[in-house]
Protein backbone atom coordinates (compact mmCIF):
# COMPACT_ATOMS: atom_id res chain seq x y z
CA UNK A 1 0.00 0.00 0.00
CA UNK A 2 2.98 2.31 0.16
CA UNK A 3 5.75 3.47 2.45
CA UNK A 4 5.30 3.46 6.21
CA UNK A 5 4.10 6.79 7.64
CA UNK A 6 3.88 5.66 11.27
CA UNK A 7 5.80 3.10 13.31
CA UNK A 8 5.45 1.89 16.89
CA UNK A 9 8.60 0.21 18.18
CA UNK A 10 8.22 -1.75 21.43
CA UNK A 11 5.96 0.92 22.93
CA UNK A 12 4.73 0.57 26.51
CA UNK A 13 2.59 2.96 28.54
CA UNK A 14 2.40 2.76 32.32
CA UNK A 15 0.26 5.23 34.21
CA UNK A 16 1.10 7.23 37.34
CA UNK A 17 1.19 4.39 39.83
CA UNK A 18 3.72 2.72 37.48
CA UNK A 19 1.83 -0.53 37.85
CA UNK A 20 -1.16 -0.05 35.57
CA UNK A 21 0.07 -1.06 32.10
CA UNK A 22 -2.29 0.36 29.47
CA UNK A 23 -0.13 -0.57 26.48
CA UNK A 24 2.34 -3.43 26.72
CA UNK A 25 5.32 -3.60 24.33
CA UNK A 26 3.48 -3.16 21.02
CA UNK A 27 5.08 -2.82 17.60
CA UNK A 28 3.36 -2.15 14.27
CA UNK A 29 3.55 0.14 11.26
CA UNK A 30 0.91 1.96 9.23
CA UNK A 31 1.37 2.54 5.51
CA UNK A 32 0.79 5.91 3.90
CA UNK A 33 -2.81 6.03 2.66
CA UNK A 34 -3.96 3.10 4.80
CA UNK A 35 -7.15 2.96 6.88
CA UNK A 36 -5.85 1.13 9.95
CA UNK A 37 -8.31 0.06 12.64
CA UNK A 38 -7.55 -0.63 16.30
CA UNK A 39 -10.32 -2.83 17.70
CA UNK A 40 -10.83 -4.19 21.18
CA UNK A 41 -12.97 -4.10 24.28
CA UNK A 42 -12.96 -1.25 26.79
CA UNK A 43 -9.60 -1.20 28.56
CA UNK A 44 -7.72 -2.99 25.78
CA UNK A 45 -5.38 -0.03 25.23
CA UNK A 46 -6.63 1.11 21.84
CA UNK A 47 -7.46 4.73 22.80
CA UNK A 48 -4.20 5.13 24.73
CA UNK A 49 -2.37 3.87 21.62
CA UNK A 50 -4.18 6.46 19.48
CA UNK A 51 -3.51 9.30 21.94
CA UNK A 52 0.22 8.56 21.93
CA UNK A 53 0.36 9.35 18.20
CA UNK A 54 -0.35 13.07 18.71
CA UNK A 55 1.34 13.10 22.14
CA UNK A 56 -1.78 13.62 24.22
CA UNK A 57 -0.21 10.70 26.09
CA UNK A 58 3.55 10.15 26.26
CA UNK A 59 4.89 6.57 26.10
CA UNK A 60 6.81 5.15 29.07
CA UNK A 61 9.10 3.03 26.88
CA UNK A 62 9.76 2.49 23.21
CA UNK A 63 9.66 4.83 20.25
CA UNK A 64 7.03 6.18 17.85
CA UNK A 65 8.18 7.36 14.44
CA UNK A 66 6.15 9.69 12.21
CA UNK A 67 7.48 10.08 8.68
CA UNK A 68 10.69 8.43 9.88
CA UNK A 69 11.31 10.84 12.75
CA UNK A 70 10.84 10.22 16.48
CA UNK A 71 7.77 12.18 17.60
CA UNK A 72 9.32 12.81 21.04
CA UNK A 73 11.69 15.24 19.28
CA UNK A 74 8.94 17.01 17.30
CA UNK A 75 7.43 20.38 18.13
CA UNK A 76 3.98 19.42 19.48
CA UNK A 77 2.19 22.26 17.65
CA UNK A 78 3.78 21.32 14.32
CA UNK A 79 3.06 17.63 14.94
CA UNK A 80 -0.62 18.21 15.69
CA UNK A 81 -1.02 20.51 12.70
CA UNK A 82 -0.25 17.46 10.57
CA UNK A 83 -2.96 15.37 12.23
CA UNK A 84 -6.75 15.61 12.20
CA UNK A 85 -8.66 14.38 15.25
CA UNK A 86 -12.27 13.18 15.52
CA UNK A 87 -13.67 12.27 18.93
CA UNK A 88 -16.69 10.31 20.14
CA UNK A 89 -18.04 13.40 21.90
CA UNK A 90 -18.93 15.68 19.02
CA UNK A 91 -16.37 18.38 19.77
CA UNK A 92 -17.58 21.28 17.65
CA UNK A 93 -16.99 24.73 19.11
CA UNK A 94 -20.53 25.72 20.21
CA UNK A 95 -19.99 29.47 19.75
CA UNK A 96 -18.75 29.06 16.16
CA UNK A 97 -20.71 28.56 12.95
CA UNK A 98 -20.27 25.48 10.78
CA UNK A 99 -17.98 27.48 8.49
CA UNK A 100 -15.86 28.71 11.40
CA UNK A 101 -15.57 25.18 12.81
CA UNK A 102 -14.36 23.74 9.51
CA UNK A 103 -11.96 26.66 9.04
CA UNK A 104 -10.22 26.43 12.45
CA UNK A 105 -7.02 24.65 11.38
CA UNK A 106 -6.73 26.28 7.92
CA UNK A 107 -6.91 29.67 9.67
CA UNK A 108 -4.30 28.66 12.24
CA UNK A 109 -2.12 27.63 9.29
CA UNK A 110 -2.70 31.13 7.88
CA UNK A 111 -4.19 29.94 4.59
CA UNK A 112 -5.61 32.71 2.35
CA UNK A 113 -9.25 33.58 3.11
CA UNK A 114 -10.50 32.81 -0.39
CA UNK A 115 -8.84 29.37 -0.19
CA UNK A 116 -10.49 28.70 3.19
CA UNK A 117 -13.92 29.69 1.84
CA UNK A 118 -13.42 27.33 -1.09
CA UNK A 119 -12.41 24.53 1.31
CA UNK A 120 -15.60 25.07 3.33
CA UNK A 121 -17.81 25.18 0.23
CA UNK A 122 -16.23 22.12 -1.38
CA UNK A 123 -16.27 20.19 1.92
CA UNK A 124 -19.98 20.77 2.53
CA UNK A 125 -20.88 19.90 -1.06
CA UNK A 126 -18.83 16.71 -0.87
CA UNK A 127 -21.11 15.33 1.85
CA UNK A 128 -24.38 16.54 0.37
CA UNK A 129 -24.86 19.61 2.58
CA UNK A 130 -25.88 22.84 0.81
CA UNK A 131 -23.18 25.43 1.65
CA UNK A 132 -25.63 28.34 1.47
CA UNK A 133 -27.88 26.58 3.97
CA UNK A 134 -25.32 25.13 6.38
CA UNK A 135 -22.23 27.35 6.50
CA UNK A 136 -23.79 29.93 8.86
CA UNK A 137 -25.63 27.48 11.10
CA UNK A 138 -24.64 26.97 14.72
CA UNK A 139 -23.91 23.46 16.06
CA UNK A 140 -27.09 23.53 18.19
CA UNK A 141 -29.12 23.78 14.96
CA UNK A 142 -27.72 20.46 13.68
CA UNK A 143 -28.63 16.86 14.43
CA UNK A 144 -26.07 14.61 16.11
CA UNK A 145 -25.24 12.99 12.78
CA UNK A 146 -24.84 16.38 11.07
CA UNK A 147 -22.58 17.62 13.86
CA UNK A 148 -20.33 14.60 13.55
CA UNK A 149 -20.31 15.06 9.76
CA UNK A 150 -18.96 18.57 10.31
CA UNK A 151 -16.42 17.19 12.77
CA UNK A 152 -15.18 14.82 10.09
CA UNK A 153 -15.00 17.63 7.51
CA UNK A 154 -13.03 19.75 9.98
CA UNK A 155 -10.49 16.93 10.37
CA UNK A 156 -10.05 16.62 6.59
CA UNK A 157 -10.16 20.38 5.85
CA UNK A 158 -6.44 21.13 6.26
CA UNK A 159 -5.33 18.07 4.27
CA UNK A 160 -3.52 16.42 7.23
CA UNK A 161 -1.03 13.58 6.87
CA UNK A 162 -2.98 11.42 9.33
CA UNK A 163 -6.49 11.54 10.76
CA UNK A 164 -7.09 9.98 14.18
CA UNK A 165 -10.64 8.81 14.92
CA UNK A 166 -11.53 7.68 18.45
CA UNK A 167 -14.85 5.77 18.40
CA UNK A 168 -16.43 8.67 16.47
CA UNK A 169 -19.79 7.02 15.84
CA UNK A 170 -20.47 5.04 19.00
CA UNK A 171 -22.90 7.64 20.42
CA UNK A 172 -25.00 7.83 17.24
CA UNK A 173 -28.12 5.96 16.17
CA UNK A 174 -27.62 2.99 13.81
CA UNK A 175 -28.78 4.85 10.67
CA UNK A 176 -26.49 7.85 11.27
CA UNK A 177 -23.66 5.50 12.19
CA UNK A 178 -24.00 3.53 8.96
CA UNK A 179 -24.15 6.74 6.89
CA UNK A 180 -21.01 8.15 8.52
CA UNK A 181 -19.12 4.88 8.14
CA UNK A 182 -19.87 5.10 4.42
CA UNK A 183 -18.81 8.75 4.41
CA UNK A 184 -15.43 7.95 5.98
CA UNK A 185 -14.91 5.12 3.48
CA UNK A 186 -15.75 7.47 0.57
CA UNK A 187 -13.52 10.29 1.83
CA UNK A 188 -10.67 7.85 2.40
CA UNK A 189 -11.06 6.43 -1.09
CA UNK A 190 -11.11 9.92 -2.60
CA UNK A 191 -8.34 11.60 -0.58
CA UNK A 192 -6.08 8.59 0.21
CA UNK A 193 -5.48 10.19 3.62
CA UNK A 194 -4.01 7.87 6.24
CA UNK A 195 -6.65 7.15 8.91
CA UNK A 196 -6.19 5.42 12.25
CA UNK A 197 -9.61 4.45 13.57
CA UNK A 198 -10.45 3.15 17.05
CA UNK A 199 -13.59 1.09 17.65
CA UNK A 200 -14.94 -1.66 19.90
CA UNK A 201 -17.32 -2.75 17.12
CA UNK A 202 -16.01 -5.66 15.04
CA UNK A 203 -18.55 -5.08 12.27
CA UNK A 204 -17.37 -1.47 11.96
CA UNK A 205 -13.75 -2.63 11.91
CA UNK A 206 -14.47 -5.09 9.10
CA UNK A 207 -16.42 -2.54 7.09
CA UNK A 208 -13.76 0.17 7.25
CA UNK A 209 -10.32 -1.31 7.80
CA UNK A 210 -7.71 -2.02 5.15
CA UNK A 211 -6.03 -3.80 8.07
CA UNK A 212 -7.18 -4.42 11.62
CA UNK A 213 -5.16 -4.67 14.83
CA UNK A 214 -6.98 -6.69 17.49
CA UNK A 215 -6.03 -5.55 21.01
CA UNK A 216 -6.49 -7.16 24.43
CA UNK A 217 -5.10 -6.00 27.78
CA UNK A 218 -2.60 -3.66 26.16
CA UNK A 219 -1.22 -6.20 23.69
CA UNK A 220 -1.83 -6.76 19.98
CA UNK A 221 -3.23 -10.24 19.38
CA UNK A 222 -3.30 -10.10 15.58
CA UNK A 223 -2.92 -7.69 12.68
CA UNK A 224 -4.39 -8.50 9.27
CA UNK A 225 -7.08 -7.79 6.73
CA UNK A 226 -10.66 -8.53 7.66
CA UNK A 227 -10.66 -11.71 5.60
CA UNK A 228 -7.37 -12.89 7.13
CA UNK A 229 -8.70 -12.41 10.64
CA UNK A 230 -12.07 -14.01 9.89
CA UNK A 231 -10.66 -17.06 8.15
CA UNK A 232 -7.32 -17.44 9.98
CA UNK A 233 -7.70 -16.09 13.54
CA UNK A 234 -4.37 -16.10 15.38
CA UNK A 235 -5.77 -17.62 18.58
CA UNK A 236 -8.95 -18.56 20.43
CA UNK A 237 -9.47 -15.00 21.68
CA UNK A 238 -9.55 -13.54 18.16
CA UNK A 239 -11.66 -16.47 16.97
CA UNK A 240 -14.26 -15.89 19.69
CA UNK A 241 -14.23 -12.13 19.26
CA UNK A 242 -15.07 -12.30 15.58
CA UNK A 243 -17.24 -15.42 15.79
CA UNK A 244 -19.74 -13.22 17.65
CA UNK A 245 -20.34 -11.43 14.37
CA UNK A 246 -21.93 -14.65 13.10
CA UNK A 247 -23.76 -15.72 16.25
CA UNK A 248 -25.14 -12.22 16.85
CA UNK A 249 -26.51 -12.08 13.30
CA UNK A 250 -24.25 -9.13 12.47
CA UNK A 251 -22.48 -10.26 9.33
CA UNK A 252 -19.50 -8.11 8.41
CA UNK A 253 -18.61 -10.15 5.34
CA UNK A 254 -18.80 -8.27 2.06
CA UNK A 255 -20.70 -9.57 -0.96
CA UNK A 256 -17.57 -9.30 -3.09
CA UNK A 257 -16.20 -12.19 -1.02
CA UNK A 258 -19.22 -14.29 -2.02
CA UNK A 259 -18.58 -13.38 -5.65
CA UNK A 260 -14.89 -14.28 -5.34
CA UNK A 261 -15.85 -17.68 -3.92
CA UNK A 262 -18.40 -18.28 -6.68
CA UNK A 263 -21.61 -17.99 -4.66
CA UNK A 264 -23.18 -15.35 -6.93
CA UNK A 265 -24.79 -16.67 -10.13
CA UNK A 266 -24.08 -15.11 -13.50
CA UNK A 267 -27.66 -15.42 -14.75
CA UNK A 268 -29.14 -12.25 -16.20
CA UNK A 269 -31.46 -10.33 -13.89
CA UNK A 270 -34.80 -10.01 -15.65
CA UNK A 271 -37.01 -9.19 -12.67
CA UNK A 272 -36.60 -5.43 -12.21
CA UNK A 273 -38.68 -5.55 -9.00
CA UNK A 274 -35.94 -7.42 -7.13
CA UNK A 275 -34.35 -5.43 -4.29
CA UNK A 276 -30.90 -4.22 -5.30
CA UNK A 277 -27.71 -4.16 -3.23
CA UNK A 278 -24.14 -3.23 -4.10
CA UNK A 279 -21.18 -5.58 -4.36
CA UNK A 280 -19.53 -3.66 -1.50
CA UNK A 281 -22.50 -4.12 0.84
CA UNK A 282 -22.37 -6.66 3.66
CA UNK A 283 -24.35 -9.80 4.35
CA UNK A 284 -26.14 -7.91 7.13
CA UNK A 285 -27.50 -5.51 4.47
CA UNK A 286 -28.93 -8.47 2.53
CA UNK A 287 -30.56 -10.06 5.56
CA UNK A 288 -32.62 -6.91 6.05
CA UNK A 289 -34.19 -7.55 2.63
CA UNK A 290 -34.56 -11.32 2.62
CA UNK A 291 -37.58 -11.22 4.91
CA UNK A 292 -39.51 -9.72 2.00
CA UNK A 293 -38.10 -11.69 -0.94
CA UNK A 294 -36.27 -14.94 -1.73
CA UNK A 295 -33.52 -13.27 -3.75
CA UNK A 296 -31.77 -9.95 -4.39
CA UNK A 297 -29.92 -8.43 -7.32
CA UNK A 298 -26.28 -7.62 -6.56
CA UNK A 299 -25.02 -4.72 -8.67
CA UNK A 300 -21.43 -5.24 -9.71
CA UNK A 301 -18.91 -2.42 -10.11
CA UNK A 302 -19.18 -2.67 -13.90
CA UNK A 303 -22.96 -2.13 -13.76
CA UNK A 304 -24.02 -5.74 -14.39
CA UNK A 305 -26.16 -7.58 -11.85
CA UNK A 306 -25.95 -11.02 -10.28
CA UNK A 307 -28.53 -13.01 -8.34
CA UNK A 308 -28.14 -13.96 -4.68
CA UNK A 309 -30.82 -16.23 -3.23
CA UNK A 310 -31.60 -16.91 0.41
CA UNK A 311 -30.74 -20.60 -0.12
CA UNK A 312 -27.28 -19.77 -1.50
CA UNK A 313 -26.61 -17.25 1.26
CA UNK A 314 -27.50 -19.77 3.96
CA UNK A 315 -25.17 -22.32 2.34
CA UNK A 316 -22.35 -19.77 2.41
CA UNK A 317 -23.02 -19.08 6.11
CA UNK A 318 -22.98 -22.81 6.85
CA UNK A 319 -19.61 -23.20 5.11
CA UNK A 320 -18.28 -20.09 6.81
CA UNK A 321 -19.36 -21.23 10.27
CA UNK A 322 -17.61 -24.56 9.74
CA UNK A 323 -14.39 -22.69 8.89
CA UNK A 324 -14.74 -20.61 12.05
CA UNK A 325 -14.94 -23.66 14.33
Amino acid sequence: MGDSILQFKNVTKRFADNETVAVDDISFSVAKGELFVLVGASGSGKTTTLRMINRLVEPSEGEILFRGNAIKNADIRDLRFQMGYVLQSIALFPNMTVEENIAVIPELKKMPKNQIQKIVTDSLRSVGLDPSEYRHRMPTELSGGEQQRIGILRAFASDPAIILMDEPFSALDPISRNQLQSLVAELHEKTKTTIIFVTHDMDEALKLGDRIAVMRQGKIEQIGTGNEILTHPANDFVHQMFAKILTNDVYGVYLNRLDYLGFLTDETVTDESLPEVGIDDTISDVFKLLGQTDSVAVKMNNGTKKILTEKVLLQFMKDFNEKMR
